[in-house]
């Protein structure tokens, strides 16, 4: 019984499974984290779509962000090293560079084959709670909805990304 249950959990860990298949970005599966629509801006919250890119799910736990989580490492334009906030074998979540040029770019989870996307000098989405609302929260940070509407004259929060260059520059 006990080697039986060592046998699974090796299987439920993916450790066994993952090894030697190649990282693959889908083409059109980088995009913007909030509106997940292309173009992206620099400085833009990203979410990578694909297969294989990474071997389990791990979430950043401090700012700032590590370039290398769970032994995943993006690369934009091949030296830019994007900060990563979460991994898993379907999606990647990271921050593209501030420095990435308006323009034709390109992207590689551990060294994957480029794929090329396109970076504006803003592209702006504001995140989403469902398919019917955006996220946004009240004056008092409830987060807004049905159960919590605004009151009349109050102020809400909405949480975007893809403004693209701010001034001053991010150190």
């Amino acid at each position: 019984m006990y080697l039986r249950y060592i046998t699974i959990l090796l299987l439920a860990s993916g450790s066994a499974t993952r090894s030697g298949l190649a990282q693959t970005v889908t083409p059109g599966g980088i995009v913007n984290a909030a509106s997940f629509q292309a173009p992206l801006a620099p400085g833009s919250l990203i979410s990578i779509f694909g297969s294989n890119l990474a071997s389990a799910s791990l979430a950043a736990s401090t700012a700032p962000y590590p370039t290398n989580l769970g032994g995943v490492s993006v690369l934009v334009n091949g030296t830019l090293a994007a900060p990563l906030f979460a991994v898993s074998p379907g999606q990647v979540n990271a921050q593209l560079p501030y420095e990435t040029p308006v323009g034709t770019a390109t992207l590689s989870v551990n060294g994957s084959t480029p794929v090329s996307f396109t970076v504006a000098a803003s592209a702006p989405g504001i995140l989403i709670a469902s398919s019917t609302r955006v996220l946004a929260l009240n004056q008092d940070y409830s987060i807004n909805g049905p159960e919590h509407p605004a009151q009349a004259g109050s102020v809400i929060m909405l949480f975007g990304s893809g403004q693209g260059a701010v001034s001053p520059p991010v150190a």
